[in-house]
């Protein structure tokens, strides 16, 4: 009898888990969820899609990452343009996950240290298995100094929002 519930819970759980990826408009493919900006008291100030990424000023980062030894072309928005459109000045961001991972970012710091939110790998918007729909990254390849605990921990992936603080 143990055994049974112990699976049941297992499949109530997965299934869980793909409902909450389809409530993001996410499937395991390449489909884009927005990317929610909000203000402090949690309320959205807006939400992107990948063609309102892409008018803000799609640039490109090729970079290897932490993660990663080949270099990647990466296509997205500069943190600090992302930030700016929405009106947020704060000095500390949050950047949360599809998984609820959350990472608080010093805005000043992330500013200089170039970071950049990528929402597309070799020219292919990222799927949820290649870390997407976004991915805060960094320059890595051109600031070996910046690969270290700190600024891995706030190269969240699968970024679903920004929050300000």
């Amino acid at each position: 009898m143990g055994v049974k519930s112990t699976n049941f819970a297992r499949l109530v759980s997965v299934f869980a888990f793909f409902l909450a990826l389809s409530s993001h408009n996410i499937a395991m493919g390449t489909d884009f969820a927005d990317l929610r900006l909000e203000n402090a008291d949690r309320r959205e100030i807006l939400s992107l899609s990948l063609d309102s990424m892409k008018s803000l000023g799609w640039e490109t980062l090729e970079t290897n990452t932490p993660w990663s030894p080949n270099l990647t072309v990466f296509g997205g928005v500069p943190l600090a343009d992302l930030l700016a459109h929405a009106g947020i000045r704060s000095a500390r961001v949050l950047a949360i996950a599809l998984n609820d991972y959350q990472a608080e970012i010093n805005v000043e710091d992330a500013v200089k240290w170039e970071a950049f939110v990528a929402c597309e790998a070799d020219g292919q918007p990222m799927s949820v298995r290649e870390k997407g729909p976004c991915w805060i990254v960094f320059p890595w390849s051109q600031h070996l100094e910046l690969n270290n605990g700190d600024v891995q921990a706030i190269s969240v992936w699968q970024l679903s929002t920004l929050r300000a603080l």
